[in-house]
């Protein structure tokens, strides 16, 4: 069995609890190693808060997974730029998201966005709503091939966890009752099946053990994975490495995650991870 290399990048705020809480709750069914990371001001930081803060995160490792070794770092640089040489080498970077003190928490606003988009690994973004449970792994394609890693790495994810596999393809609102379907609706339609049947057909090659659902949905994908949260064990998402989210429909649901909205973690994937690659295999 691989090692696992999990970085969690952490602040004062409760969400990098959660953060933390998520990754040693994953470490415990797996090999693997926790790193907690924190970035620090040299001007306005206190040394002794930090140990106390590190000591505290280091402490949930230990109860919920004590086999798993953990270790941590302070880095004293702003922690998006920290963060990109770090990940290198990790196979999952694990980040809270805060939404009701946005701009009092290092890692909340716009940073996970960032992050998720310069990150040389999948990063996990673990709403403040956010409670332990299992549930389906949830991944969204888009009309492009920038989830295909995305959903290799969530059929690895349903292998390893024996979860239901959901791959849902989301169309613009496209409407189910009425006037008969135009040329054009049916077109779309159809071009939304065939990148079902794709995705499904790639998770059969891949994990002949895993029965993936292939879900066409006819309301738009913020509305669709949103409701699909309540229950599922984790959203997977593919990304552009070149800085934007596959569509400004998926940045949206990013931002969601961010907002609290979500109620399941999400995974971010780039196509090119080297480490999603390893996942599933």
């Amino acid at each position: 069995m691989k090692l696992e290399r999990i970085i969690v990048a952490v602040d004062d705020e409760e969400p990098s609890a959660l953060a933390v809480t998520w990754a040693a709750d994953r470490a415990s069914t797996r090999l693997a190693e926790i790193t907690l990371l924190m970035s620090v001001d040299l001007l306005l930081g206190n040394p002794e808060d930090e140990e106390v803060r590190l000591s505290q995160l280091t402490s949930i490792v230990r109860e919920r997974a004590p086999l798993t070794p953990v270790t941590t770092s302070v880095i004293q640089q702003p922690i998006v730029e920290g963060l990109e040489g770090w990940t290198a080498n990790q196979d999952l970077l694990v980040i809270g998201a805060h939404s009701a003190k946005r701009l009092l928490s290092v890692i909340a606003g716009a940073i996970p966005y960032r992050i998720a988009v310069t990150s040389n690994c999948p990063v996990v973004i673990v709403p403040q709503n956010w409670t332990p449970h299992s549930g389906p792994i949830v991944v969204g394609i888009a009309d492009d091939e920038s989830s295909q890693r995305a959903v290799l790495f969530a059929a690895n994810e349903a292998a390893v966890s024996s979860a239901q596999l959901e791959i849902v393809h989301a169309g613009e609102n496209l409407p189910t009752s009425g006037d008969e379907p135009t040329p054009a609706l049916r077109a779309r339609r159809s071009v939304s099946r065939d990148r079902l049947r794709l995705a499904v057909d790639r998770v059969r090659a891949a994990f002949p053990l895993v029965q993936p659902m292939a879900l066409l949905e006819h309301d738009g994908a913020v509305e669709s994975l949103i409701r699909r949260s309540a229950t599922a064990g984790l959203i997977v998402l593919g990304t552009r490495r070149r800085g934007a989210l596959s569509s400004a429909v998926l940045g949206s649901v990013a931002r969601d995650v961010i907002y609290g909205t979500l109620g399941a973690p999400i995974v971010v994937v780039a196509p090119g991870d080297s480490t999603a690659a390893a996942h599933t295999r």
